[in-house]
């Protein structure tokens, strides 16, 4: 016979394990919900402050406060792709018009050290030269109209497929936003009356740091495109500006966004500028890139993010990564951006519940003590 405590941690164990899968069986609306969300905790300030009249001399009605704050959501929307599809259909346009062999030249060092790396070390039976005219035929290959015009297919596919998915967060997010509490008073309904004061008071935790946690990736984003985009227009860099953007939306991601981040600024600074670097020129050429983007999330670790996040929930960097790496596996980019998220979710509930465990616990010690000392 399992004793209580056995008995709930079993019964936990396996309410977690079902979560789990459920969330992994309808991960693509457990994503829809979750970007609800995020569009909720970011608009819910606004509308508080317009519904509250505190952003304007008279009270504006919820519904109708809910209205403006996606109105401005969409400016902001669609001032950001009229900003960055040119930017990238100019990119794709610019890959198409270069010659392959433009990209082997700017690497003619880099080629002949890996080639002869190979030879001297018996790893491969080929003559010197084998590796420029391999390499000139791949990107001939990827590069070709058709391939081209595929990627660009796909891409659009891609949006098309998304507009149910973006309709779904849009529908959610707005109700949630109109209705205020509906998703507090929504799960209310189904918590016993005796847990209720304490499922307001996680509900209400959760609420607050993922406000915060949310809008602080906005400007933490924001701050870091801007100052990519600076510092590589000033040194010279063509397509700073879709650059700059990248680098800000990627490195919102812990850890792995930097080292992403990177990589993507260094593979788009040598694409965009191919016809003015040389093979002599272009170690200097990365070096300059890296250095900027580098500072940046060095500026982003040591002064924006600790004053950003200064009362964001703390967890240890292994915790962290775990996350990342599990929400990347799981749900790709999307996921990694949504790991925090979900885990400060799960930890505050875990927290919260604890807490009333641990308070029942006394409370229930401290009853038996006084019938103790009655008898």
């Amino acid at each position: 016979m399992l004793t209580d405590k056995k008995y709930q941690v079993y019964w936990f164990s396996l309410a977690g394990v079902l979560a789990a899968f459920l969330l992994w069986y309808f991960r693509i609306i457990a994503l829809y919900i979750l970007f609800a969300m995020f569009l909720t905790f970011v608009l819910n300030p606004l509308v508080n402050y317009l519904s509250k009249g505190k952003l304007v001399k008279f009270r504006v009605p919820r519904f109708i406060s809910t209205v403006i704050a996606f109105l401005l959501f969409f400016g902001l929307l669609a001032l950001f792709f009229a900003t960055i599809f040119p930017l990238i259909s100019n990119e794709v346009d610019h890959l198409k018009s270069v010659d392959p062999t433009q990209f082997t030249t700017v690497f003619d060092n880099q080629i002949y050290y890996i080639e002869h790396l190979l030879i001297d070390n018996n790893l491969t039976e080929k003559a010197p030269g084998f590796l420029k005219p391999l390499l000139t035929e791949e990107l001939n290959n990827w590069m070709n109209q058709e391939n081209a015009g595929n990627l660009i297919s796909g891409f659009f596919n891609g949006i098309t497929n998304g507009v149910i998915g973006l309709f779904s967060v849009l529908f959610i997010s707005f109700f949630s936003l109109k209705d205020e509490n509906l998703l507090k008073k929504s799960v209310a309904n189904i918590i016993p009356g005796k847990y209720y004061t304490d499922y307001i008071n996680v509900f209400n935790n959760i609420e607050n740091l993922l406000s915060r946690y949310f809008i602080g990736l906005l400007i933490q984003a924001t701050i870091i495109s801007t100052i990519v985009s600076i510092a590589l227009m000033l040194i010279g860099i063509n397509n700073y500006i879709l650059i700059g953007i990248l680098v800000g939306i990627i490195n919102v991601i812990p850890y792995l966004g930097q080292v992403i981040s990177i990589a993507l600024a260094l593979l788009l600074g040598v694409a965009s500028n191919i016809d003015i670097i040389n093979s002599e020129y272009l170690l200097f050429f990365l070096l300059k890139i890296t250095t900027i983007v580098v500072a940046t999330q060095t500026l982003d670790s040591f002064i924006f993010q600790p004053i950003i996040f200064s009362k964001s929930e703390k967890a240890h960097p292994l915790e962290i990564f775990l996350m990342v790496f599990v929400g990347g596996t799981i749900a790709g980019p999307f996921g990694m951006f949504l790991a925090i998220p979900v885990y400060t979710i799960i930890k505050v509930t875990y927290i919260g519940l604890h807490r009333v465990y641990v308070k029942k616990k006394v409370a229930s010690s401290l009853e038996q003590g006084a019938l103790s000392r009655e008898k």
